[in-house]
């Protein structure tokens, strides 16, 4: 196996459960909908891993498909940071 594809399965899969546990806890602070960026952030990954795997002899593709990732990352952590600020929050007054 590939590692980039191990490395967006793991990105996937922590996109996903960000988004199931924002959604939760989105609805017990009434914070708006943005959990929603995840599974568009998810579905970026996905789509540059299935580019990168089926047309991988295209030239250039490998700077697009990390663009791709890039803009996920950039897109979920100031969501997660907007659901999840509570915790550093508690963690920093301990």
């Amino acid at each position: 196996m590939d590692t980039l594809f191990v490395v967006d399965v793991a990105i996937i899969s922590c996109l996903m459960v960000l988004a199931n546990l924002s959604c939760r806890i989105g609805e017990a602070l009434r914070i708006p909908a943005l959990y929603k960026a995840f599974y568009v952030s998810a579905a970026l990954v996905l789509c540059a891993s299935f580019a990168d795997a089926v047309f991988e002899m295209i030239p250039y593709l490998a700077e697009i498909s990390s663009v791709f990732r890039v803009v996920a990352v950039v897109v979920s952590i100031p969501i997660a940071v907007r659901y999840w600020h509570w915790l550093f929050n508690e963690k920093l007054h301990k």
